[in-house]
């Protein structure tokens, strides 16, 4: 069970143990070598704006409202399945050299207990001690840190999530969430997120695009911010595919307009291997193309005649709670019945909660299950369009060889005229001679090419 402790009154209590190690962390605009103590599991929790798990707690929030509503127990419970079951496989190793050598990597946490870094060790080091009860995976090591604002606090998170291995943990879309919620969101400048993450501002504006196209994409399925399913969908490819192509585009918003239906269709109807090649070798090919507002035409009705058959989202309703119509009144005599009833609706609750990661998971597979049942529906439409993609490829495919020769002439025309002539008039004989024998060659060539005319 937690309890809230000031890790920092402990300290000078002398009732946390050092570890006798130090980490080196920017502290205050500085770097400092801090002390690491060893912290009673029981006094921490988990930060619940970690990275990692963010599409987990934007789900969360859409199903069960905040989650800083629940106990701070029934919050650790629920973030401890969201954490775990990112990267099950990962976690299993940690898990297996923490009980084989120990932690080995200190944390960071503040003194309220909120864990900045070290959330996946944590979250090993509670199943180790729930699953044996050995006192030595009751402890998390970790430096204190207080005085921070939340901005600093932020601030640090994202510097924190630049050492070592930290950037592997992540998701490419958890990267895009965090810095909509970061940066698009205002909080946070370019200037200071490209400062925190070690970021160049090229790649903080990529991110940003990127992050900005999934929102709008997600708002074309009717799913706001339903994060997960650009997690599950393997987003990041095409919308990297497609930022390419909008920025080609420049400021022809009109053309835009019609690559934007264009894309997010085919993102959702069609379930390729590879979407951002398909993107990429197909799709672009056509929009760069002189054709491009003939395929329109004839791609429109297969998009009006798709059937628009994703059904409503399913929510998990709550308990209901008896309201003032329909509540019992309660006297003296039958104080014990209330008692009862409100004891057994905490209960309720509690095991609500416990389940809610569980909940969201099905919640999940039944919002995949509609998008394949939509997709499986509307086949036909699918094979029309890879048909008319597949028809105009091959067309710009052919045009595209058959204007080659053209094209080479072209270039020699402009090569040609480039030829200093005066630079010639000063060459030796022999060097004439090797333009001569090329010239012969050329006139060879200009004269199979005229019988061709």
């Amino acid at each position: 069970m937690y309890e809230k402790q000031d890790l920092k009154q402990l300290i000078r209590e002398g009732k946390l143990a050092k570890t006798g190690a130090t980490k080196r962390i920017r502290y205050t605009g500085k770097n400092e070598d801090v002390d690491v103590y060893r912290i009673d599991l029981k006094y921490l929790y988990y930060n619940d704006k970690n990275g990692r798990i963010s599409t987990d707690m934007s789900e969360y929030k859409d199903i069960s409202g905040n989650i800083e509503n629940i106990s701070v127990d029934e919050r650790n419970d629920i973030i401890e399945k969201f954490i775990f079951n990112s990267d099950i496989k990962r976690n299993e190793k940690t898990k297996r050299n923490i009980k084989d050598i120990g932690q080995q990597k200190a944390g960071v946490v503040l003194s309220d207990g909120r864990i900045i870094d070290g959330n996946r060790r944590y979250t090993c080091l509670r199943q180790l001690f729930r699953e044996t009860q050995n006192a030595k995976y009751s402890y998390f090591e970790a430096i204190v840190l207080d005085g921070l604002s939340d901005k600093e606090i932020k601030r640090l998170e994202l510097e924190l999530q630049q050492g070592e291995d930290k950037p592997l943990d992540y998701n490419p879309i958890e990267k895009l969430v965090e810095i909509y919620e970061y940066v698009i969101k205002g909080e946070f400048s370019k200037q200071e997120y490209a400062n925190s993450t070690n970021l160049t501002m090229s790649e903080v504006n990529l991110r940003i695009d990127k992050a900005n196209l999934m929102i709008d994409f997600l708002d074309y399925l009717d799913k706001k911010d339903k994060f997960y399913l650009a997690r599950t969908m393997q987003l990041d490819g095409p919308l990297q595919e497609i930022r390419g192509i909008k920025n080609k585009l420049k400021d022809d918003e009109e053309k835009w307009a019609k690559v934007r239906v264009l894309l997010f269709y085919n993102l959702k109807i069609s379930p390729k291997e590879d979407m951002g090649k398909y993107i990429r070798n197909d799709l672009e090919r056509i929009i760069f193309s002189e054709k491009f507002d003939e395929f329109f035409e004839k791609q429109l009705p297969i998009i009006d005649d798709t059937k628009e058959i994703m059904e409503p989202d399913i929510k998990i309703e709550e308990p209901s709670i008896a309201n003032s119509n329909n509540e019992p009144v309660y006297n003296n005599e039958n104080i014990e019945e209330k008692n009862y009833i409100s004891e057994k609706r905490e209960t309720e609750d509690i095991e609500k909660n416990l389940n809610i990661a569980e909940d969201i998971e099905i919640e999940k597979e039944k919002e995949m299950e509609k998008l394949r049942k939509y997709r499986a529906e509307n086949e036909e439409a699918q094979k029309r369009s890879d048909s008319l993609v597949s028809s105009f490829v091959d067309d710009i495919k052919y045009t595209s060889s058959r204007r080659k020769p053209i094209d080479q002439i072209n270039k020699l025309v402009n090569e040609i005229y480039l030829i200093d002539t005066y630079a010639i008039s000063k060459m030796s004989i022999d060097e004439k001679k090797e333009i001569n024998n090329n010239i012969e060659i050329i006139k060879q060539k200009i004269k199979e090419i005229e019988s061709k005319l």
